[in-house]
């Protein structure tokens, strides 16, 4: 029989094992994108040493601020169990570097219970979208 810390450690392992990404997080690359970024090098450029000598870097500027378009906003993310939580560490690794059940344990058995109770956790991540034209 598990004592309560290990059986909770482990209803928190499974959770986050059950855990799948979305749909829409899984990215594919097509074959036309890999062609142009093959074509898109240096080396596939004839003129490249003459075209860089044109450059105008405060035209370049001007040019590039009048064309992007930049939108931000605010995601409101809210988890109500446990496992979705330690899922979402897992994959965005740089919200905490040195992310673990087992460093975190204490930490997630206690959100664990504040979900349990009802509580969702909310965490908000801001997301910018530049859009330029080269």
């Amino acid at each position: 029989m598990c004592s309560g810390s290990a059986r909770q450690d482990l209803e928190i392992r499974r959770a986050a094992e059950q855990h799948q990404p979305p749909p829409h997080a899984r990215s594919t690359v097509s074959e036309s994108a890999v062609a142009d970024a093959e074509n898109a090098r240096p080396d596939n450029v004839s003129d490249q040493g003459r075209r860089y000598a044109r450059r105008d870097p405060a035209r370049e500027a001007a040019e590039a601020e009048a064309a992007a378009d930049l939108r931000t906003t605010r995601c409101r993310m809210e988890f109500s169990d446990i496992g979705a939580v330690v899922w979402i560490l897992r994959k965005c690794v740089w919200w905490v570097p040195d992310f673990s059940v087992d460093r975190y344990r204490d930490t997630l058995v206690e959100l664990d219970r504040e979900m349990r109770d009802g509580h969702p956790f909310v965490a908000f991540s801001t997301r910018h979208l530049i859009d330029a034209v080269r």
